[in-house]
Parts: structure tokens; sequence; C-alpha cells
């Protein structure tokens, strides 16, 4: 399943930062789209705090082929089963259909939540 961005209100505004492996890091350095304002712990920061492999003008990921699983699975029915709503998109179900303003916040507090252990499991 492909997600499709372009209707986001965000504008792919979900492709935050992440925690990648040393290793895949300096693999896709080159894939960078933007200046990284810090790399600690495989974590690179960026000033908007996008992703660095987002491309700003055009939306789209510099490396999707090659994208973790943690993008891979985000929006979809198994992501959501896994995480219990921890990769929903906000905006939007797997089926294409609007969330509530309700569910679109419950699952934003999930997925920072989520966020924020994997964060301190490093």
């Amino acid at each position: 399943m492909v997600i499709d961005c372009s209707k986001c209100p965000e504008g792919s505004g979900c492709c935050g930062i992440l925690p990648f492996s040393k290793e895949f890091t300096e693999k896709h350095k080159n894939d960078f789209q933007v200046e990284p304002t810090e790399i600690r712990e495989g974590v690179v920061v960026t000033d908007d705090f996008h992703c660095v492999f987002l491309n700003r003008k055009t939306r789209l990921c510099a490396i999707y082929d090659d994208r973790p699983e943690v993008c891979r699975l985000f929006g979809t029915k198994e992501g959501i089963l896994r995480s219990n709503g921890g990769l929903a998109c906000p905006h939007f179900k797997p089926n294409g259909n609007e969330w509530s303003k309700a569910m679109n916040a419950r699952i934003r507090h999930k997925s920072r939540k989520n966020f924020i252990e994997l964060l301190r499991k490093r």
C-alpha cells in the first residue's frame, strides 16, 4: 500500500525526526535533503524537525525504496495493529477516509509517546 500524502493538510508533516542506525545514516548521508543541525546517536535533527530525507519542495522521500520499516508501515493497517495506533496517519484512515478531529488528536498523542519511548531505549 502506498500512502498518498498529496491530500495531507500538513504536506508530509508526519515525516519527522526518527532514530536511524549509524550505518544507515552513513549509507544515506548523500541523500540528505537539508543540512542537519545535529546528528546524535543516530538521530538526525533538522531546523524544521522534518525528516532529513524529505524533499521540502516535492514532499517526496529521497530514500523511498530503502526507507526504514517504520516508514514502510506508517498509515497501513498492519502498522496500526502493530503499534496500537502509533503508526497511524493522523489525517487519513488506511481506506483514504479522514479521521475525526478527536481521533487525529489521539493518534498524534500516541505517536509522540511511542517516539519518546523509542528514544529513551536508545
